[in-house]
């Protein structure tokens, strides 16, 4: 009998000291596990948009290059920023060379604004 109560209540005295220690410790690292969860998938989503916008200003370079070379009517810019704006982009640039097409378009990430920028047409013999 006095083995088990020794068991039960420790080396030292009644133990009363430890009662439920490892909840606290349990919950903060279930809270940490669970912040450090949506903060990587939030940054995971930001570099997915990030990604979007880059296929976006190829799109849209390609669109514009198409017009410029004369398979689509219209003007290469104008046809660039009425794809950008259905992909949730703004046009910021759009240069055209003789046979070519520079398209830069920007969205706000996580309130950050980024850019990216794509060039399509003949190629540069220079």
């Amino acid at each position: 009998m006095r083995a088990r109560r020794w068991l039960v209540r420790g080396v030292r005295g009644t133990g009363r000291g430890d009662r439920g220690a490892a909840t606290p410790l349990a919950v903060g690292l279930i809270a940490t596990l669970v912040i450090l969860a949506t903060l990587l998938l939030g940054i995971g989503a930001a570099l997915a948009d990030a990604s979007r916008l880059g296929h976006t200003a190829d799109s849209a370079a390609l669109a514009a290059a198409d017009t410029l070379l004369g398979w689509h009517a219209g003007e290469p810019c104008a046809v660039a920023e009425r794809l950008a704006e259905r992909h949730d982009a703004r046009v910021v640039g759009c240069t055209v060379d003789e046979l070519s097409v520079v398209v830069t378009v920007t969205r706000s990430i996580l309130a950050l604004p980024v850019e990216r920028s794509a060039r399509a047409g003949a190629p540069d013999l220079r």
